[in-house]
């Protein structure tokens, strides 16, 4: 007989959750800082502001296809949760191949997040060397001015607040690495502006190199530990409904009891997933960057998953119901 479903494997999707959740968090706001204004005029930055525009179109690809499809999946599980929660064991013995069909259908979503995921993780990837040279560029640079001054500082007899922080706290407590707002503007007009430049981009170019990369991957492993949990719920219930399998006694009764208890706090972690994903919009709605439409409206048309699967036709196959997301896969 495969896995049960127990209590390690309910508590695995509670977890699976909440890191999707502070994922999506982290990732949002890490984009967000990459935005922050710097002077574009300044030659200097204009390798970084060549990056950021590079970035723009991935951005908007998570922005208006993974997050809208991200939601509703999680907005969907709810509904299956409800059975546990709303029915009585004689009413939801009536249902089970109905429900067999339905965590394999939430399986197969998660599934796809999963492999969606890592294409646009691969599509940021691409982008690593550029950041990784800007990054290292704007550190030295902001080394050797805070070195200046210093030195101006000393032969003024001067003591200059020359120091800048940087905070992004998405929620939870964690502290993400990224651009926050620049004080003590004591140093002087030209010079000052420039380290600040220097300042954001080598933040920035972290941001993504990092705090987005390791984010968009915290995600992706969430995904796939969801897949397996729908995985395994969708063979025991099967199993219930089939009936190909002789049990010393009937178990549906364990099963049911079990799910029913836990089902309230597994739909509580959907709703707090969903209830953060109007503030990562916002995130990512802040950015006004231009960018090119039809980038974004063909990526799903023009990319595969590891599996060799289209990623248009495979979401277009699974999401042909939900008429949320027509729009995404138009």
């Amino acid at each position: 007989m495969t896995q049960p479903v127990n209590d390690e494997v309910l508590e695995s999707i509670s977890k699976a959750l909440a890191k999707a959740k502070e994922s999506l968090q982290v990732a949002t706001a890490a984009l967000r800082s990459c935005y922050s204004n710097v002077t574009e005029t300044d030659e200097k930055i204009k390798e970084f502001v060549d990056l950021r525009g590079k970035v723009t179109n991935d951005v908007m690809v998570y922005r208006n296809k993974l997050l809208p499809v991200s939601r509703t999946c999680v907005e969907n599980m709810i509904t299956f949760f409800d059975y546990y929660k709303e029915l009585s064991f004689d009413d939801w013995k009536e249902c089970i191949t109905d429900l067999a069909s339905e965590a394999r259908a939430y399986a197969n979503e998660a599934e796809f997040l999963a492999k969606a995921h890592q294409v646009l993780l691969t599509d940021f990837k691409k982008h690593e060397d550029d950041c990784t040279r800007v990054l290292k560029k704007f550190e030295k640079e902001v080394r050797e001015m805070n070195e200046r001054a210093k030195q101006l500082d000393a032969k003024a007899g001067t003591t200059k607040s020359i120091c800048s922080m940087f905070s992004f706290v998405p929620v939870l407590g964690q502290i993400v690495a990224g651009i926050g707002i620049i004080i003590g503007n004591k140093f002087g007009s030209e010079a000052e502006a420039e380290r600040q430049n220097a300042m954001i981009a080598a933040a920035a170019a972290k941001a993504i190199k990092e705090d987005l990369m390791i984010a968009l991957q915290h995600f992706i492993d969430a995904m796939k530990e969801i897949a397996g949990f729908f995985a395994i719920l969708e063979t025991e219930i099967r199993l219930f409904a089939d009936q190909n399998e002789k049990f010393s006694e009937d178990p549906k009764p364990v099963h049911y009891k079990l799910l029913k208890s836990k089902s309230g706090n597994i739909s509580k972690h959907c709703y707090e997933f969903i209830k953060i994903v109007p503030d990562c919009v916002s995130n990512l709605d802040a950015i006004k960057e231009p960018f090119d439409e039809n980038y974004v409206q063909n990526w799903f048309h023009e990319r595969q998953a590891d599996n060799g699967k289209n990623l248009f036709d495979w979401g277009k196959e699974l999401f042909a119901k939900r008429k949320n997301l027509a729009d995404v896969f138009a």
